[in-house]
């Protein structure tokens, strides 16, 4: 089996494409660590994008209490789901489902504080209150709640979440820690 191989290796040559063609922006936008930030706060608020490959995630910036608001964003953008490389079941993927808490090793010199502030920041309603976890589905009862889904996109994007989730468990998916390495093969 290719096991992601070739997805990859398409994923790699439809990048290339892009900007071969000239289809992108200039290298100069995107070639650095603040590509995102510039594609969410300023070219996509003046209009001068017509699609970023992004997560649910970028709306965040948006609200009113994020780095960039924009009110009524809602109605100038929208969300799709993406398309399988060949359209083939379940017809859509998406690359959402890791989110870690970590600690450091000398933590371990108090194992009970440190689990007691693992549990707490793991707790429902501090999780969902965190920042960017409000912003993008980690736990199912979250996903459950009105505050969460009532959010622009957020309800799309949840039923996208739990069809992913389901797909993953039915299908020979590569886990996610060694899922990078078929990058550096491909």
């Amino acid at each position: 089996m290719d096991r992601g191989f070739k997805g990859i290796r398409d994923s790699l040559k439809f990048l290339q494409d892009i900007y071969k063609n000239g289809y992108g922006p200039s290298l100069d936008l995107v070639l650095n660590g603040q590509a995102s930030n510039t594609s969410a706060e300023i070219i996509c608020r003046k209009g001068k994008l017509g699609i970023t490959l992004d997560g649910i995630w970028i709306s965040g910036n948006w609200k009113k209490d994020g780095v960039s608001p924009w009110p009524n964003y809602e109605k100038e953008c929208g969300l799709a789901a993406m398309p399988t490389n060949e359209g083939q079941d379940p017809k859509t993927v998406t690359l959402a489902g890791g989110w870690g808490l970590f600690h450091s090793g000398k933590t371990l010199d108090n194992k009970e504080a440190t689990f007691d502030f693992l549990k707490h920041m793991m707790s429902r309603m501090s999780t969902f209150r965190s920042s960017p976890p409000r912003q993008y589905l980690h736990r199912k009862d979250i996903g459950e709640m009105d505050e969460y889904t009532k959010q622009p996109f957020f309800g799309f994007a949840t039923k996208l979440w739990r069809l992913q989730a389901i797909v993953r468990r039915t299908i020979n998916i590569l886990p996610y820690p060694p899922a990078s390495s078929p990058w550096w093969k491909a």
